[in-house]
C-alpha cells in the first residue's frame, strides 16, 4: 500500500463525509466535527498502513530467534563466570588461598607480610564487577524469556499472514468508528448490509487506492483483536466501551 497521507482538513469533500452522515453517530458529536474526526481517523489509519507494508514475518521471526539465541548464549556464559569467580570477585592478587592472621605465638617468626592492592583499583571494585557481572546475568535471562515468549508466538501463527497493510488500515477505522456511533463495526461482508464496510471501501478510495478490494480477512483480524482487549478496564481506550467513552488514544 502506497498513500500520501490525506490532508484531513482540506475543505474538498471525501467519501467517507458521506457514509459519516448516514451514520447513527452518537449524541456527542454535531456533524461538522464528526467529518473532522473522520478524516483524522483516515490519516492515521494510511499511516499506520504505511508503516506496515514491508512487514515481513519471516523476517521478523528470523530476527527474535536469532535474538534468543545469542541471549541464552551470553546468559550461560555469564553464569559461568559468575559461579567460577565467587560472590568475593576476582582475586586482587595472585594468592588463590584463604589467608589468615594467627597470634605470633602460633608462628616462628614475627613478620607480617603485606601485600599492595594493585595500582588504581578500589577496595571495593570485586564487589562491584560481581554485582554488575549478575545484572548483566539477570538482564540476558530477561532478554531470553521475553525473545522466546517472541519468537513463539510468531512461530504458532500462519506463515503468511497477507495484508498486514491492510489489516492495519481497517483496525483503526475501526476505532475511529467505534468512537462516532459507540458500536463495533457489523461483520457482515455485504457493505450494502454493514456501514462499516461502506466506511472503509469509501476510505480506501480517499487514500487514493482505487481498486476493488477485499476486506473480509481485514475485517475479522479487526474484530478479533477488539475482542481480545475485552477483559481489560472499562478505562482502557482498547476496549469497545472504552473507545465509544473516551475514544482511540490517538484522537
Amino acid at each position: 500500500m502506497e498513500s500520501k497521507r490525506p490532508d484531513f482538513r482540506s475543505c474538498r469533500p471525501f467519501a467517507i463525509d458521506e457514509e459519516i452522515r448516514k451514520a447513527q453517530l452518537q449524541l456527542r458529536w454535531q456533524l461538522t466535527d464528526a467529518i473532522l474526526f473522520g478524516r483524522r481517523t483516515l490519516a492515521v489509519a494510511v499511516e499506520d498502513a504505511n508503516a506496515y507494508a514491508n512487514y515481513r514475518p519471516g523476517e521478523a521471526l528470523a530476527y527474535w530467534s536469532r535474538t534468543e539465541k545469542l541471549a541464552v548464549r551470553a546468559h550461560r556464559t555469564l553464569d559461568d563466570l559468575v559461579k567460577h569467580i565467587g560472590p568475593a570477585g576476582v582475586p586482587s592478587a595472585d594468592i588463590l588461598v584463604p589467608v589468615q592472621r594467627v597470634p605470633p605465638s602460633m608462628s616462628k617468626s614475627s613478620k607480617v607480610v603485606i601485600k599492595l592492592l594493585p595500582r588504581g583499583q578500589p577496595l571495593d571494585q570485586a564487589k562491584k564487577d560481581f554485582s554488575a557481572l549478575l545484572a548483566a546475568r539477570d538482564a540476558c535471562a530477561g532478554i531470553m524469556n521475553r525473545t522466546q515468549q517472541r519468537r513463539k508466538s510468531l512461530a504458532s501463527r500462519r506463515k503468511n499472514e497477507g495484508d498486514m497493510d491492510k489489516r492495519a488500515f481497517v483496525y483503526r477505522l475501526a476505532e475511529g468508528w467505534i468512537f462516532l456511533t459507540g458500536k463495533r463495526p457489523g461483520r457482515s461482508y455485504n457493505s450494502r448490509r454493514n456501514p462499516f464496510l461502506r466506511f472503509v471501501e469509501a476510505a480506501w478510495t480517499d487514500a487514493g487506492l482505487c481498486s476493488e478490494q477485499d476486506f473480509s480477512r481485514a475485517l475479522d483480524a479487526a474484530l478479533r483483536q477488539l475482542a481480545a482487549y475485552e477483559g481489560l478496564s472499562d478505562q482502557s481506550q482498547q476496549t469497545i466501551s472504552g473507545l465509544a467513552r473516551h475514544g482511540p488514544v490517538w484522537k
